[in-house]
């Protein structure tokens, strides 16, 4: 297992282990939907392109902190102009694994602030030139990669609108620039459940 997944798990578990002493207030569970706005920081003549994400979530309400678990399926693309004036685009699905800690007020419509850090891994690879398209087999890109996720919700009810910006901590290649920076915009409904 790669050092850096060792310290998100080490820190997931950090940030969970304190609370479970805590008198939870509430639990939530939830199914989001939406866009994903993707580039590739450090790189030049990059595009920015839409993709799918959409998973589920669970919160648990501890008084105004939130802690939210999440597993997303997320489309991560770009289009990138190389030094050859042609046009090569990337497509890059993960599962990504972000763990949220959120401050939240309200009663029946409830907005949220969060961060938290985003274990991404990989399930595919694509990349395609004007004239061929072919799998990431000489790309070489990582199987799975780190970043930081800051955004914003607001629960109404049963539905949730959430964005956030995921900013990437981890190259997509070994010894080269590149990390995938992401904005998300979804849609969900989510069942509270009291305890």
């Amino acid at each position: 297992m790669p050092k850096r997944l060792v310290w998100v798990f080490a820190l997931l578990l950090g940030l969970t282990v304190p609370t479970a002493g805590l008198q939870a207030q509430g639990i939530r569970l939830g199914l989001k939907a939406g866009a994903a706005n993707s580039d590739i920081a450090q790189v030049d003549n990059t595009e920015k392109r839409w993709g799918f994400v959409g998973g589920a979530y669970v919160g648990l309400g501890l008084g105004s902190i939130i802690v939210q678990p999440e597993l997303l399926y997320v489309q991560r693309k770009a289009r990138v102009l190389d030094g050859d004036a042609n046009l090569v685009d990337l497509n890059q699905d993960y599962v990504d694994v972000p763990l949220l800690v959120g401050f939240t007020f309200g009663i029946i419509v409830k907005p949220m602030l969060y961060l938290g850090p985003v274990a991404s891994f990989e399930t595919s690879c694509g990349i395609s030139f004007e004239t061929l398209s072919s799998e990431c087999t000489d790309f070489d890109t990582k199987s799975a990669v780190l970043s930081g996720a800051i955004g914003a919700a607001l629960d109404v009810g049963l539905f949730n609108i959430d964005v956030r910006y995921n900013v990437g901590l981890s190259d997509l290649q070994d010894g080269a620039d590149g990390k995938w920076n992401t904005l998300m915009i979804t849609a969900g409904v989510g069942l509270s459940l009291g305890l």
